[in-house]
């Protein structure tokens, strides 16, 4: 007993150590933004320091780059630190500057003002706990957003990736080019901690949802009143499909605290303007762009509204330049590897893509199409964000002049949901997190819309002992999403995620048995797991220039095998099912494939391995 308190006293006291290193990182990656912002009298300083961090640092990463450094502990401390005391002295020249002019000004809390955070105090609090007890728990986080943070603190470079060689896609095989914002920041928080240790994510995580509960409030009482600020915080906090797209750690929290600063911090007229409103403008509208490419749409939108707002040509300069500085590298650097600064996005067909991912692409959105996923699923994904989406109708509807921009800004961020899903193998429910930044801007509109109905009290009352009750039940559908916590025990609810370690440790057997079949050959396979490569299987995507040749319709099936078999790959690891049978069934050596050419050495669970049979044939050319 002795021994077993005295492991659960040590597992507590590391836990306990990397909430506090992430806490610590937090800070320091916050703090320099959070000066300049309050030195020059902006709102929310917090937000604009978790912004401007991000974009600083995923700057950073990109400087070293092209100046050939490692990324390392010593390069990035060295570059923050210098950063931050330029930060510094730029903060105390502006706090000399504006030294005479007033603090904007705020009302003083009110107790009253504590209800809506009292409200949304269970799902902040599920939302904490997921993020700390089971970091970075989304479907992909683990083989994207969190293994690429992984790689650069193994690797210390970011040659790989995007993955356009063999070589990258041996270590980086899923061919994304999203901007390492995210990863970035989980890279750095390893570099602080001095090893991988997911759990150092969870406060800036978990800060994240705070941060757009603030300032959603923000942005209600900016345009409509400090009871629709209220209102609009207790409508998202009561919204378990915000808290859980935050909380999986993806760019989806990024997204929305994005747009919503944008909103905030654009100058509604020339009279507000100032260089430092569209600067912090610029930076919203930034990082919007960095988290993923669907966010370029934000920066058309700042554009947009700041020309409909008529303010200056300077201070659009100043918008533009922040974005041309901070958000436009990483493309500029997509497009020079790869010859396409989405990739692998054709954007219509502008660009080139790898097309052996392409096809798998083809199958996904006819096998994921929309309305397919919609008879499939029903209206029960929408249920998670119901009463958000039903108060937004109703603030669109009476207030829809002043919020045209926020209701047209809703429908596009819409648009891109609807165009992603065919893209999401996990399903329409997984698709959802892209609208979080339309879930906070309806929060806004229905703060409003709740904030012009004034019962009687004792309706006020049920009204907020509703919101509670909603609050408890979205707390538990946080907690578990994207299952519902009705279907599980109590004892289950804290035990939702499958962790990355915990996943890698059941299918420790599975990756043995592949091993053993393997020994010193390759694997060609569409079941791409990123703890393989730990466990001595070499693995090969179908996609990889190395293998390119498998979709060659000129070559015979024969000439396919052996050349394969020249590439040191002795193997394939299919799974069962629809989407990959028809995706190999655009290589004729697949679908030509006989027992004298595949062998079955193991079937378990959906994964058929074969073994690469090479009989008496002709060699290839």
């Amino acid at each position: 007993m002795s021994r077993l308190l005295a492991g659960d006293a040590r597992m507590f006291s590391a836990q306990m150590t990397e909430i506090l290193t992430g806490t610590l990182g937090l800070a320091l990656l916050v703090l320099p933004g959070w000066r300049l912002a309050h030195a020059h009298r902006l709102r929310l300083p917090a937000l604009l320091g978790l912004l401007g961090g991000g974009l600083a640092l995923l700057t950073m990463v990109l400087l070293l780059q092209l100046l050939g450094s490692a990324l390392n502990a010593i390069t990035i401390g060295a570059s923050w630190l210098a950063w931050s005391l330029v930060a510094l002295l730029l903060a105390r020249r502006a706090a000399a500057k504006f030294s005479q002019i007033p603090q904007n000004s705020r009302a003083p809390f009110r107790l009253a003002d504590a209800w809506p955070w009292l409200i949304a105090l269970p799902v902040i609090a599920a939302v904490v706990y997921r993020a700390m007890a089971h970091p970075l728990f989304g479907t992909d986080t683990h083989f994207r957003w969190g293994f690429l943070a992984e790689q650069m603190w193994t690797r210390g470079h970011l040659s790989f990736y995007p993955p356009v060689s063999a070589a990258g896609f041996e270590i980086y095989a899923w061919p994304d080019g999203i901007p390492p914002l995210v990863s970035s920041i989980y890279f750095a928080l390893y570099c602080l901690a001095g090893g991988i240790t997911p759990a150092v994510t969870g406060p800036v995580v978990a800060v994240q949802f705070v941060l757009l509960l603030v300032a959603t409030g923000a942005l209600a009482r900016r345009m409509f009143s400090a009871a629709a600020g209220n209102l609009a915080v207790a409508l998202l906090g009561v919204t378990p499909l915000a808290a859980w797209a935050v909380a999986m750690g993806q760019e989806t929290g990024f997204t929305a605290l994005a747009l919503v600063g944008l909103f905030l911090y654009l100058p509604l007229d020339r009279d507000e303007e100032t260089r430092a409103a569209m600067i912090a403008a610029g930076v919203a509208a930034a990082v919007g762009a960095v988290a993923r490419e669907y966010g370029w749409a934000f920066v058309a939108l700042g554009l947009g509204l700041a020309w409909r707002r008529g303010l200056s040509a300077r201070g659009l300069a100043w918008f533009a330049g922040v974005v041309a500085a901070t958000a436009v590298p990483w493309y500029a650097r997509n497009y020079v590897l790869s010859g396409n600064p989405f990739f692998n996005l054709s954007a219509g067909g502008l660009f080139p893509v790898n097309e052996a991912h392409a096809a798998l692409m083809a199958n996904y959105r006819e096998h994921f199409a929309f309305m397919r996923q919609l008879g499939d699923w029903g209206l029960r994904p929408f249920l998670t964000c119901a009463v958000v989406a039903l108060a937004a109708a109703a603030g669109a509807a009476r207030f829809f002049r002043p919020a045209r921009p926020l209701v047209l800004v809703i429908l596009v961020v819409g648009a891109l949901w609807v165009a992603s899903v065919p893209y999401t193998a996990a399903g329409i429910m997984y698709s959802l997190r892209v609208l979080n930044p339309a879930l906070a801007l309806g929060a806004v509109l229905g703060g409003a819309a709740l904030a012009g109905w004034t019962p009687a009290p004792r309706w006020r009352t049920v009204a907020l002992a509703l919101l509670a009750l909603l609050g408890l039940d979205a707390a538990l559908r946080t907690l578990v999403l994207p299952d519902r916590p009705y279907r599980r025990t109590p004892a289950e609810w804290f035990t939702a995620d499958l962790v990355p370690s915990e996943h890698e440790r059941q299918k420790q057997p599975l990756f043995d048995e592949i091993a053993r079949h393997l020994g010193r050959g390759r694997l060609l396979t569409l079941s791409l797991d990123p703890a393989m490569p730990r466990h001595g299987l070499a693995a090969v995507p179908p996609w990889s220039p190395d293998v390119a040749f498998i979709f060659d319709r000129t070559l015979s099936p024969a000439v396919v095998w052996r050349r394969l078999a020249a590439a040191g790959i002795s193997h394939v690891l299919i799974a069962k099912g629809e989407i990959n049978r028809r995706y190999l069934e655009g290589s004729p050596a697949f679908t030509a494939a006989t027992s004298q050419d595949l062998r079955v050495v193991m079937n378990k669970d959906e994964l058929v391995l074969f073994a690469i049979v090479i009989s008496d044939r002709p060699a290839p050319p």
